[in-house]
């Protein structure tokens, strides 16, 4: 396969698995949740072309890193995605103009604490706007950034600057300042502060307990009280450990922000740089009594509906997640 405009013959050769470890999960983000009754993921933010286009110009710009007008790719597994190939590469399929994306706000957590609430409330100001999906972008471009194969002719700048071109793209209907909302994006902080060392992160969290209580509850969630009380404890810990190292990162603890939303609300728009009038002020509280996310869970806003749990499943909450519930000040061990 040729990519770009030269001389097949003088085309440098490259082998890399660009489509098969890396452009393929993106293929899966957009079909998964283009099969859903309401679009999710990539397919929430973005019509095939749109998608298309954007991977035509994120492997353009993965190829032009070489610095050839062309170059031969002899990935031995591109037999395995050649529809991929012959779908970005077809004659009526053109890298779109390169789009801006400013200082995003990125919003994470475990799921069912609190994450789509507070990026509700986010978009509250006139100067924020996102998806109300949840689009696991970088859960589907990090494959792409294992990729060790890559790194024999592109860079890691290079393929950060790809990736950003990439993701500017498909959020670009949002403005230049983006607010978006997957919670598993917090395991792959690392990553989003590589390709947007500009952003802005805020993590959620909240008690465990409550967390659990969620999960089991909620249809697409887990019964596994286990597997639930272990994954809380994980993604707590990954978080608080990699939030120091990321240039604007706070931590939100979603309880007492549940106790004084607006003025919560209104330091973080501070803390983002944005001013707040009295409307944008009316518009945080009318929202921080929405309903959000709620799927097939009961129940309004609120903390404390871990007490309906059963006596066996608070002793393996516990067992499980007893020493992270002491840390964060929920349960005393």
């Amino acid at each position: 396969m040729f990519a770009g405009r030269g001389d097949s013959v003088t085309a440098p050769k490259v082998a890399g698995d660009l489509f098969l470890r890396g452009v393929q999960a993106l293929f899966r983000n957009f079909n998964a949740g283009r099969g859903h009754p309401r679009p999710a993921g990539l397919a929430g933010v973005c019509d095939e072309a749109t998608f298309i286009g954007a991977v035509r110009g994120l492997t353009d710009a993965i190829y032009a890193a070489t610095g050839s007008p062309a170059v031969e790719d002899v990935s031995p597994g591109n037999a395995e995605v050649r529809d991929l190939i012959e779908a970005v590469y077809a004659d009526d399929v053109a890298a779109p103009a390169p789009a801006t994306l400013r200082a995003p706000v990125f919003v994470v957590g475990v799921p069912r604490s609190g994450t789509t609430w507070v990026a509700n409330m986010l978009r509250a100001h006139p100067a924020l706007d996102g998806p109300d999906v949840e689009t696991a972008l970088f859960v589907s471009l990090q494959p792409l950034w294992n990729n060790a194969a890559l790194r024999d002719w592109v860079s890691d700048d290079a393929l950060a600057t790809a990736m950003r071109g990439f993701v500017s793209t498909v959020l670009a209907p949002w403005g230049p300042r983006v607010v978006e909302k997957t919670p598993l994006h917090a395991e792959h902080l690392p990553l989003i502060a590589t390709v947007f060392p500009d952003a802005s992160v805020v993590s959620v969290h909240r008690d465990g307990r409550d967390v659990v209580r969620s999960l089991l509850e909620m249809e697409a969630g887990t019964d596994d009280v286990v597997v639930a009380a272990t994954r809380w404890s994980e993604i707590t810990r990954e978080v608080s450990a990699r939030l120091p190292s990321l240039a604007h990162a706070c931590d939100l603890r979603y309880e007492s922000l549940l106790a004084d939303p607006v003025a919560g609300v209104v330091d973080l728009f501070a803390w983002l740089g944005l001013a707040v009038d009295d409307d944008v002020r009316a518009e945080v509280a009318r929202r921080a009594g929405e309903r959000v996310s709620q799927y097939n869970t009961t129940g309004d806003v609120g903390a404390g509906k871990w007490r309906s749990l059963s006596r066996k499943q608070l002793r393996a909450v516990y067992r499980h997640a007893g020493d992270r519930l002491d840390e964060l000040g929920y349960a005393d061990r």
